[in-house]
């Protein structure tokens, strides 16, 4: 970003925003009220001056490029078409909601953001999005408008719009530029009112592939029974993950039962089962249901409890393939928190094939990002000590963040002979560490390095999301 334009800008409504656009200029405050010009043409300032109140002073003025002032102008267009909305719900309430929702939604479809966050305070509503897995505010609106936004999403949902007490989960669909989107809606009582939460779901622009979501080629999953797990926090991307391996193994020749809180997409030759725990039927009764199925390949959602694990070995030692996830940090986390789990180690040691480990790391924006002048080499490998690394900038591509997208970090762990036998004797963690050494396993926190060597990602992204590790 241009270091002479202030973080936090304000477009002055002295003049309209349509006479901004043509001379390509406008006026803003900073911080401290004052007024400054900013100008992708400068030759149409003294232009500009015909449209201010008469002034004795000359203002400031700052060169910024072409790309910077359309983001700023784009900017203050969706400000104002807010205020409009809200200033229209007090002639037709049922109409303007409607807008606004649309409008919310829209805002943040276009800037790529996975949820959309409404929070009710005393004075009024903030609306954030989560855009490359952190959250910035979209915009405020009135206290007294979140309310008809509640009610104009849950009756879109089919929910009770009178419930504010308990938590409530439904969704529905919209079309934005001949494009079907599916939105996940939840809500949730809070001390204020409610939490609403809208997860945006598009399977046009979702891809499903293994090697286009960062997997290697050689990555297989033909396994003829026994586990598969894929393992990370929560928004690290493992069902997107799960849904790309049963892409690659699905055919008319096999029968392909998930079990889902929610189903998030609809894909072709797969039974999709939804949990639903208000009505008794969970992941351990839906998993003992569908074994009576005759499937060939069970994906489970999530291993949650005792009982469930208990079950998706049953089911791989009778001759299935079980896929599911673990809320682990890695790979060898993963055999830990099975036997934590009271899982016998003969029988993880005989069923477990394959654990996936895996983050989501922001990209670096390649328009703007700088090489990283002082990295921290006592924190790395010192095989990447002569790499070159990069740090996040800032510049109107990436909308001032300096990232851009995600990469998939990720560690894969194929169970051996030699692994089996570790785990049997259960040997310690470091002994297990020594073998996974001595054969040249790549951890997750190695390969965000050499990600970030390459230039994809930063230092301190690989950081963020592996010091726990």
């Amino acid at each position: 970003m241009n270091q002479k334009l202030p973080n936090s800008l304000k477009i002055s409504p002295l003049i309209p925003l349509n006479i901004y656009e043509k001379l390509s200029c406008f006026v803003f405050y900073n911080l401290d009220q004052q007024l400054y010009i900013a100008s992708s043409n400068t030759q149409n300032v003294s232009l500009l001056y015909d449209f201010l109140p008469h002034t004795k002073h000359t203002i400031p003025l700052i060169e910024i490029s072409q790309e910077e002032f359309t983001y700023h102008i784009q900017s203050a267009q969706a400000q104002d078409t807010l205020t409009s909305l809200i200033n229209q719900i007090q002639q037709d309430e049922d109409l303007a909601i409607q807008k606004l929702l649309d409008f919310i939604l829209l805002q943040a479809i276009k800037q790529h953001s996975s949820d959309i966050h409404l929070e009710n305070t005393h004075t009024d509503a903030q609306i954030r999005i989560r855009i490359d897995s952190l959250m910035q505010e979209l915009c405020t609106i009135p206290s007294k408008h979140f309310m008809l936004l509640s009610s104009s999403l849950k009756l879109e949902c089919s929910l009770d719009i009178h419930e504010t007490r308990k938590p409530q989960d439904g969704r529905f669909s919209r079309i934005f530029d001949d494009i079907s989107y599916d939105f996940r809606f939840s809500s949730l009582p809070t001390a204020k009112g409610e939490s609403l939460v809208i997860r945006i779901l598009c399977k046009e622009n979702q891809s499903f592939d293994l090697p286009s979501l960062g997997f290697p080629n050689n990555l297989h999953f033909d396994f003829p029974y026994g586990l598969v797990f894929v393992t990370g926090p929560t928004g690290s991307g493992k069902s997107t993950t799960l849904y790309a391996i049963l892409e690659s193994l699905k055919g008319v020749e096999k029968k392909i039962i998930t079990l889902e809180d929610p189903i998030e997409y609809d894909l072709d030759l797969l039974t999709q089962v939804a949990i639903n725990e208000k009505y008794g039927f969970g992941f351990p009764q839906a998993l003992r249901s569908i074994l009576r199925q005759d499937p060939d390949i069970i994906m489970v959602g999530e291993i949650r409890d005792t009982e469930s694990l208990s079950l998706a070995i049953q089911a791989s030692l009778t001759g299935h393939l079980v896929l599911s996830t673990l809320h682990t940090n890695d790979a060898l986390s993963t055999i830990e928190r099975l036997l934590d789990m009271q899982a016998k180690p003969f029988l993880i040691a005989s069923i477990l094939h394959l654990i996936i480990a895996q983050r989501l790391a922001r990209r670096l924006c390649p328009i703007c990002k700088i090489p990283n002048l002082t990295p921290p080499l006592d924190l790395i490998p010192s095989k990447f000590h002569t790499s070159t690394f990069y740090q996040a900038q800032g510049c109107p591509q990436c909308k001032f963040k300096g990232y851009s997208g995600r990469i998939l970090l990720y560690e894969t762990l194929h169970l051996s002979k030699q692994h089996r036998a570790l785990i049997s004797s259960q040997s310690t963690k470091e002994e297990f560490l020594e073998l996974l050494k001595q054969e040249g396993f790549m951890s997750l926190f190695e390969y965000g390095i050499w990600q970030a060597a390459l230039g994809a990602t930063s230092l301190e992204e690989v950081f963020r999301l592996t010091h726990e590790i």
